[in-house]
């Protein structure tokens, strides 16, 4: 099995926003912090205020990871801060290693 991390392109990065969107809200309605009614327009503006140039925001860095050299297992996104170069602030690894057990799993005879 091999992974790879490959820049996000525009059309990968759409179905990001659309999944983590959707997955961020639903764990600021688990956590009590929003409510059902108002979470998906929160969680979209949050997105929007983190990454207004999307893909092209200044520091942020966002790559699929690949597995097999062909299926998307999953979404890596690192904001590095200027100011402080040696730090790095890790926004997203998403739940690819669940992905990857399944597909191994699924594999063995």
């Amino acid at each position: 099995m091999t992974i790879t991390l490959t820049p996000m392109q525009a059309e990968e990065f759409r179905s990001y926003l659309t999944y983590t969107t959707k997955h961020y809200a639903k764990e600021k309605i688990k956590a009590g912090s929003w409510l059902p009614e108002e979470a998906m327009l929160l969680s979209k503006q949050t997105f929007s205020d983190l990454l207004p140039n999307g893909l092209h925001t200044h520091h942020h860095h966002l790559w699929s990871i690949i597995l097999n050299g062909k299926e998307t297992a999953g979404w890596l996104w690192i904001h590095a801060e200027p100011e402080h170069p040696q730090q790095k602030r890790l926004f997203t690894i998403s739940d690819c290693m669940n992905h990857i057990g399944e597909k191994v799993s699924r594999s063995k005879p």
